[in-house]
């Protein structure tokens, strides 16, 4: 099985939302992946440190389950914590009540800007 891998850009020193969705079954027929129960962590590593967002902590993180969708609202800081270019990663991972853990998403950001001082 082949894991699934988005890169994105990420605007440093800006709080724009990013939504990843999650589907599931054949291509044309695919439908929301549900996300209900459990916990979604987001872990972004760089050179400057790691950063960890969970679901369970209502910080910046959000779920909508039946519509497979989660949302990271990067902080100012966070964002800016992001180095200019292509040297960070992240992954997403479902913790399931069950105690099972499955890695939906992995991938590189890219920081570009960050000009301002905010």
């Amino acid at each position: 099985m082949k894991l699934a891998r988005y890169d994105f850009t990420v605007v440093r020193g800006n709080n724009r939302p990013i939504t990843f969705r999650f589907k599931t079954g054949a291509v044309g027929a695919a439908e929301p992946l549900d996300l209900s129960g459990g916990e979604i962590v987001l872990t972004l590593v760089s050179r400057l440190g790691l950063l960890r967002k969970s679901t369970g902590d209502a910080d910046g993180l959000t779920v909508i389950p039946s519509a497979g969708a989660l949302t990271w609202q990067p902080t100012l800081a966070e964002s800016r914590a992001i180095p200019e270019g292509r040297l960070s990663t992240y992954e997403i991972e479902w913790r399931r009540p069950d105690g099972s853990q499955f890695t939906l998403l992995r991938g590189a950001i890219t920081g570009v800007g960050g000009l301002a001082d905010d």
